[in-house]
């Protein structure tokens, strides 16, 4: 009688054991497989909620990191999105007014002058975007504390206005004398 007791509890502990093993493993399969997806670049890829409440705070954890990576990764291709489209402007102008040196559509020294000031103007503007990138970095990097400052609404409406002229006149290399 104690053999047969023991045996069927020995059977009893084993199936426990053996069920017990397998509601813990699947969902760790599932969250390695939600793992997996995410590092191939499927963000959105979600882990449903689980019975055990500690992977089921696990599952959630996950699911909260996932949704903020999704998030930052679509911030970062707007971000870069932005940047070229920054990128673009500047360099649209120096080469509109390189072309028209080269192709002789600039009449006087005046016209030389004016399109210098607009060239070297627009690589400052790459350069103070460039700048504002690598401060942008160390800031995410956490080397970098902000600090609120005035700005002059004013200055900085005019110098929008006379970005604004400087593209104008590039759309049209002869109004540059007139410029």
């Amino acid at each position: 009688g104690l053999s047969i007791a023991a045996v069927l509890s020995l059977i009893v502990s084993f199936g426990t054991a053996v069920f017990l093993s397998r509601s813990i493993t699947g969902p760790v399969r599932t969250l390695t497989s939600a793992s997996e997806e995410i590092a191939r670049g499927n963000y959105d890829h979600q882990v449903p909620r689980q019975k055990i409440a500690e992977i089921d705070m696990l599952a959630q954890s996950f699911n909260r990191m996932a949704t903020e990576v999704a998030g930052s990764q679509r911030l970062m291709r707007d971000f870069l999105a932005n940047v070229s489209h920054e990128l673009r402007t500047p360099i649209t102008s120096i080469q509109g007014f390189a072309q028209a040196m080269i192709d002789g559509t600039l009449r006087n020294s005046e016209d030389y002058k004016t399109a210098g000031q607009v060239v070297q103007e627009e690589s400052s503007r790459m350069h103070r975007l460039v700048d504002d990138l690598l401060y942008l970095s160390r800031i995410e990097s956490g080397q970098v504390t902000l600090s609120i400052e005035q700005v002059d609404l004013n200055e900085l409406v005019a110098g929008c206005l006379r970005a604004f002229d400087l593209r104008a006149a590039l759309d049209d290399p002869l109004a540059i004398s007139a410029w």
